[in-house]
C-alpha cells in the first residue's frame, strides 16, 4: 500500500521549478515580462508539457497548452517573442541547478562495485536541424545538427552533467575540462572518447575508467596479471599485443601494458610519458575474436570476469538517449531559429529531470522486487504531466487534488515492469541498493 501521495510529488515538483527562484534569475538575465501578459513560470511549465511525446512543439500548440495551463488566451507573437536566447539560457541555469543538486543523490553501487560513490556514463547523441541552422549548427552528415554531450549516472538514472554544441565538435572536445567532480566514480566510456591523454586525466583527476579500446592498438606488454600455466603458455611479458593475440587462445588476457601519453602543448613544445593501464581482452565466441578493455582499476577491485558485465552497464545511456527522443521531443525541433531551437533543446533536458524526479520518488513506494525502467517511466510521466502541472498551478481544490491523486496512483500503477520473472537486466539487485 503506497503512503505517499500526490501531494508530496507536487510539492517537489514546485520545488525544482520554483518561481522565486525563476523571478530572480529573469532579473539578472534581464528577461523582462511585458505588463506581465505572460508568467514565466507558466511558460516554463508550457514548454515542459509540450515537450510530452505525444504534445505539440508549434507555437499554436505552446498558446493552447499556455490556455490549458492559466485560462489566459494569449496572442501567438507572445508566445513566440519570450522564445528568446535569454530565456534559453534561463532553461539551461535552471537544467545545470538541478544537477548540481542531484550529484550526491545517486543509489549506491553494491557488490563489486561498492567502493565507488557513483558510476557514469559518458556519451553523445546528434539532432538534425534544417538546413537554415548550418551557420549556427553546422552538421556532419547533414548541412546542419545539434549534439547532445552527456554524462549520466547510471544507477541514478539521471543527467550528472550536460552540454551543448553543433554536430561537428567532437565528442572529446566537449570534455577538455575535467574536474574534482571525478573524484570516486567509474567511469564508463566508449570508442568516441578513447585517447591515452583523456583517459590520463580522468585517473589524474580522481576517477577509474574502463573504456573499449580499439582493435589496432599495439602497446607493449609489462605484466601477466594471470600466473603462466605450465607446458605450451606462453609467456606473454615483452611482447606486443597484436602478436599475442594473434597466437595466443585464452578466453581471457589480463595483463598490463605501457602506453605513450601526449600532454598538452606548451610553448610549442608537446612532452611525452610513459604510463601503465590494465588490459583485458575477453574472446568472443560469436565473433570468433577478442573485445578488449583498458582500464586503470587492479585486479583485486575489478576481476576480469566482471568486465563485460560492468561495461555492459553503459547501454543505460542509450536507453535515455531513446527516452528523450521518443518521450522528450528530443528530435522534434521545428524551427529554424536558433533562438527557439536553443529554447526547445534546453526544455527537452527540463522535462526529462522533471520526470526523474517523479521517478525517484516512485522508486520509494515501489517493492524493491520490481523494477521502473526508465523508458516506459518517461512514457507514462509523458502522457500525465500535464494533469501533474495544471493541479500545480491552478487554485487548490478538491477537485485539482482528485485530479492529481488519480494521474499518480495511475503512474504507480502502470510504470513498473509488469513482467516481474525478466532475466536480461543489465541493473542487477545484487549491483545496487534499489534499481531501475
Amino acid at each position: 500500500m503506497t503512503m505517499t501521495t500526490s501531494t508530496t510529488l507536487l510539492q517537489r515538483l514546485s520545488s525544482l521549478i520554483n518561481e522565486t527562484e525563476i523571478d530572480r534569475l529573469a532579473r539578472e538575465r534581464g528577461i523582462i515580462q511585458r505588463q506581465r501578459k505572460i508568467n514565466l513560470t507558466s511558460l516554463i511549465w508550457t514548454l515542459i508539457i509540450a515537450s510530452g511525446g505525444s504534445a505539440q512543439r508549434t507555437i499554436a500548440g505552446l498558446k493552447g497548452h499556455y490556455h490549458q495551463l492559466t485560462g489566459d488566451w494569449i496572442a501567438r507573437s507572445s508566445i513566440y517573442d519570450r522564445l528568446s536566447l535569454k530565456l534559453a539560457q534561463l532553461l539551461k541555469d535552471i537544467v545545470v541547478d538541478i544537477t548540481k543538486k542531484r550529484m550526491d543523490r545517486s543509489l549506491k553501487p553494491r557488490g563489486h562495485l561498492s567502493r565507488f560513490i557513483r558510476v557514469l556514463a559518458l556519451d553523445s547523441s546528434s539532432t538534425h536541424l534544417p538546413d537554415q541552422l548550418a551557420s549556427k549548427y553546422p552538421g556532419t552528415r547533414t548541412a546542419a545538427g545539434m549534439k547532445l554531450h552527456c554524462l549520466f549516472d547510471i544507477f541514478g538514472g539521471h543527467i550528472h552533467k550536460v552540454k551543448q554544441s553543433s554536430e561537428r565538435v567532437a565528442d572529446l572536445a566537449a570534455w577538455r575540462h575535467l574536474g574534482p567532480w571525478l573524484r570516486g566514480s567509474l567511469l564508463l566510456v566508449d570508442l568516441g572518447y578513447y585517447s591515452y591523454q583523456f583517459l590520463s586525466r580522468v585517473e589524474r583527476n580522481g576517477g577509474a575508467f574502463l573504456s573499449r579500446i580499439k582493435s589496432n592498438i599495439n602497446p607493449r606488454i609489462v605484466k601477466n596479471n594471470r600466473p603462466v600455466r605450465r607446458g605450451l603458455a606462453i609467456d606473454v611479458v615483452g611482447l606486443k599485443l597484436q602478436y599475442v593475440l594473434y597466437n595466443i587462445k585464452r578466453k581471457v588476457l589480463d595483463v598490463n601494458v605501457e602506453v605513450i601519453v601526449k600532454r598538452n602543448k606548451y610553448n610549442g613544445k608537446q612532452s611525452r610519458e610513459k604510463q601503465i593501464f590494465r588490459l583485458i581482452a575477453i574472446y568472443d565466441e560469436e565473433q570468433r575474436g577478442y573485445h578488449g578493455y583498458l582500464t586503470n582499476l587492479p585486479v583485486d577491485e575489478l576481476a576480469a570476469e566482471d568486465v563485460t558485465e560492468t561495461y555492459g552497464l553503459r547501454w543505460q545511456v542509450e536507453i535515455f538517449f531513446k527516452a528523450l527522443r521518443q518521450q522528450h521531443s528530443l528530435d522534434e525541433l521545428p524551427s529554424s531559429k536558433k533562438k527557439v531551437i536553443d529554447c526547445l533543446f534546453w526544455a527537452s533536458i527540463l522535462s526529462s529531470l522533471v520526470s526523474h524526479e517523479g521517478l525517484e520518488l516512485a522508486r520509494e513506494e515501489t517493492p524493491k522486487d520490481r523494477c521502473l525502467p526508465i523508458l516506459r517511466w518517461s512514457k507514462y510521466f509523458a502522457l500525465a504531466v500535464r494533469d501533474l502541472v495544471i493541479c500545480l498551478r491552478a487554485p487548490r481544490s478538491k477537485f485539482s487534488r482528485e485530479l492529481a491523486e488519480r494521474a499518480w496512483q495511475l503512474l504507480l500503477q502502470l510504470a513498473p515492469d509488469p513482467n516481474l520473472n525478466r532475466k536480461k537486466r543489465a541493473i542487477k539487485p545484487e549491483i545496487v541498493d534499489q534499481y531501475a
